[in-house]
């Protein structure tokens, strides 16, 4: 299945996009980058890509991920990622991205460190 996508607020200043599937080349690709780059555009500068529904994540799905966090930066915010298991997240931490974007077991986990900032990722 291409991947789905939902966005919503938890709290005032937190975005959480939950990515569903297959997250892999082509035009659905494109089209979650470009919504989760107009969420940037409109303000959000706390932005959680929530991954535990995700199945599979391609070289472009990183790549996508890595350009939302720059992007993202850049408007003097931050990217964190939920919830990543089995396949997706061998993958994100093969590519070392956990070195780069805070990684956090679950949802749950990644709001409770983002309202107390001294606890560290997963």
């Amino acid at each position: 299945m291409p991947v789905q996508f939902t966005t919503h607020t938890v709290e005032p200043g937190i975005t959480v996009v939950e990515l569903t599937g297959r997250l892999t080349l082509g035009n659905r690709l494109a089209e979650v980058e470009h919504a989760v780059k107009e969420l940037i555009k409109k303000g959000s500068r706390k932005l959680v890509l929530d991954l535990a529904p995700l199945t599979f994540m391609d070289s472009a799905g990183i790549r996508m991920v890595m350009m939302l966090a720059g992007t993202i930066e850049d408007a003097q915010g931050r990217l964190f990622v939920a919830g990543a298991q089995g396949h997706v997240k061998h993958v994100l931490e093969l590519t070392q991205i956990h070195q780069v974007i805070p990684m956090y077991p679950d949802l749950a986990s990644t709001l409770a460190a983002l309202n107390d900032p001294a606890a560290p990722p997963a």
